[in-house]
């Protein structure tokens, strides 16, 4: 599918090739009919009308592969988003209670589904846009190279200059685009605790440390974006210098040599030159898009990689797994032999704790309820009422 997709993006870019340089040489024509007598102009007429349709034939053919790379790429994104999500959510619905829920920020799970999907929704059309870059950049080079050699001497060193600037700028930007989403994911936990926790607020009188103290991550997380934009704006600055430089090298050849160029040819060649000024800093700048972006994904894949509870208790027969939900569960439908049969309860010398580097909180406790006794179980606070009973459900 891959392979198709470049093989799409080439016949798109010499489309759109052919179609300029077909422009070019139709509106050379057209100035020699005007110069012509009647009966000849008559069949150049015609000859104009073949052209027409020629132009309307190319630029179909260049609609129809654009059509095709945007429709391929939106049913891919969409699939992989939906996969991902789809994931994410099963492996936060399955994660243990004690060692994720109770130790990770619900800002950080937000931040997870919202803004880093957001992100990652951008990657593979970004993917695209470099490809398509990457192929107008090098028809852009074919073109002032053959009008115009010596640029072949320029356009390497040009394109080496691009990547050294790209890979000095990835080498921050990653790691300052790390830092900026790590900043936003404190914001969303304050707010949903606040929200939560209002009436407490307000009772304990609260309101001043609680507003301050979101202000104190709002100034940590846009001053980290204020580093984001200052690196991504000297980037793009120092890209444009380079490709000036070369739009300036064409210009003069072109000047000192205009009279070996048609009015036709020094249009083309400008705009290509120009083109391939805006070709090159586009190339780099969705390069380092997705390299940046990488870290969003990097951080969504972690959460498909959470170990989960493990499996237990009822489990259905697997001849009846074509009941419909609203039909009347039998004892056909479970196995009785993982499925206890009667409400005994018993702690044999049961020592818990809630993970593995925080201490014991129940140490060898022995108990026993038999089916259908009733217990009440009295203590202090923290003497382990709740943890009794989060160790009967898994919970710890």
């Amino acid at each position: 599918l891959f392979i198709f997709l470049v093989l799409l993006i080439v016949c798109a870019q010499i489309a759109k090739l052919y179609r300029e340089l077909f422009i070019t040489s139709w509106s050379k024509t057209r100035k020699d009919l005007i110069s012509t007598p009647h009966d000849v102009s008559v069949e150049k007429h015609e000859d104009g009308m073949n052209n027409y349709y020629t132009y309307i034939k190319i630029s179909l053919i260049g609609i129809f592969c654009n059509f095709l790379i945007d429709f391929i790429i939106s049913r891919i994104q969409i699939n992989c988003l939906r996969t991902l999500h789809e994931t994410m959510i099963t492996k936060l619905i399955k994660a243990p209670i004690n060692l994720f829920h109770d130790i990770v920020p619900i800002g950080q799970i937000l931040n997870r589904l919202t803004k880093d999907l957001e992100l990652i929704h951008q990657i593979i059309f970004q993917i695209m846009k470099f490809l398509r870059s990457n192929f107008s950049l090098i028809m852009s080079m074919y073109v002032c190279y053959s009008y115009n050699p010596y640029s072949l001497l320029v356009s390497p060193g040009l394109v080496i200059i691009g990547i050294l600037l790209t890979n000095h700028y990835i080498s921050s930007a990653r790691n300052l685009h790390r830092l900026h989403r790590v900043s936003y994911s404190p914001i969303l936990t304050i707010l949903t605790e606040s929200i939560k926790g209002a009436e407490t607020i307000r009772t304990a009188g609260t309101e001043v440390y609680m507003r301050e103290k979101i202000y104190r991550r709002l100034d940590d997380h846009f001053g980290v974006h204020l580093y984001c934009e200052g690196t991504n704006k000297w980037y793009r600055i120092m890209l444009n210098s380079c490709s000036q430089v070369f739009f300036g090298l064409i210009v003069g050849y072109i000047i000192m040599n205009k009279e070996n160029f048609t009015a036709q040819a020094i249009g083309l060649i400008l705009q290509y030159a120009t083109t391939l000024n805006e070709q090159l800093v586009m190339t780099m700048n969705f390069y380092s898009q997705i390299e940046v972006s990488m870290v969003c994904l990097e951080r969504c894949e972690a959460y498909t990689t959470i170990p989960g509870e493990k499996e237990g208790g009822m489990k259905s027969n697997p001849q009846n797994k074509t009941k419909k939900l609203d039909s009347k569960v039998t004892s056909d439908d479970i196995d009785y032999i993982t499925w206890p049969t009667k409400g005994k309860i018993r702690f044999d010398n049961f020592t818990a704790r809630y993970r593995k580097e925080t201490p014991v909180v129940l140490s060898k406790l022995n108990l026993e309820i038999k089916p259908g006794e009733k217990m009440g179980i009295v203590g202090r606070t923290g003497s382990g009422k709740s943890t009794i009973a989060l160790s009967i459900g898994r919970l710890i």
